[in-house]
């Protein structure tokens, strides 16, 4: 069936990407068999939860914690747009945070490589919401498609609500591609306009008004940290 096609290309996909990688903010993968009955991969095992438990107004996480979480996705995006790859599926629900305080970004089987041996997952992949103009285009996607994403579960982590969201996929589409969010300190005044600004360069409609690099995302967030005990 297509459904099982897509599937086992998908975990065929993931452990291929997983394997080139090594990073202590992205899962390990630990073991992978593709003609075991059923095909099967073993990633690490992360204790704790996903980011999708914080995201609503009255389960938010302390300001300081949620740029942390992101500073480190900014760093394991970083790593991994440095081995070639775009992840394609940044949101809470894929972001984990250890019991610890570390966070771990797992599911790198809708993610996309510049090694033509891996192969790609064709169409539309990835969860509405999170998705950036050009993916939902299907365009070419660099890094800073993962920076979009990114950004979009930064006003859900602070806010409690979606950037983009319609009472269908087809509206949220709409949105993503033609309206601006509501400014951020709108939702919740006491957030800093350090942050709004940050959080609205993330969301530039076009990548070229995005943040160049990585690193550029990292340097925004620590000056919002920074602010935030002034």
């Amino acid at each position: 069936p297509a459904q099982s096609t897509k599937y086992r290309r998908m975990l065929h996909n993931e452990a291929a990407l997983a394997g080139q990688i090594n990073h202590p903010h992205i899962v390990s993968l630990i073991d992978f068999d593709e003609r075991a009955n059923p095909p099967y991969l073993v990633l690490e095992y992360v204790p704790g939860r996903s980011l999708e438990e914080h995201t609503t107004p009255d389960t938010l996480l302390p300001v300081s914690e949620v740029l942390d979480i992101v500073f480190k996705c900014c760093n394991a995006l970083e790593y991994a747009h440095c081995h070639g790859l775009v992840h394609r599926d940044i949101k809470p629900a894929n972001l984990l945070l250890r019991n610890d305080g570390a966070v771990k970004l797992p599911d790198f089987g809708a993610a996309v490589s510049q090694n033509s041996e891996v192969t790609q997952m064709a169409g539309l992949v990835g969860s509405p919401a999170y998705m950036s103009p050009e993916q939902i285009r299907e365009e070419k996607l660099t890094q800073h498609s993962d920076m979009f994403s990114l950004g979009v579960v930064l006003y859900e982590l602070l806010t409690g609500h979606k950037p983009f969201q319609g009472e269908t996929d087809y509206a949220t589409i709409y949105k993503i591609g033609a309206e601006q969010p509501v400014p951020m300190r709108v939702l919740r005044p006491d957030l800093s306009n350090v942050l709004d600004d940050v959080v609205r360069k993330a969301l530039a409609k076009t990548p070229h008004d995005r943040f160049a690099t990585w690193s550029d995302f990292e340097d925004a967030i620590i000056r919002a940290s920074t602010s935030l005990t002034k």
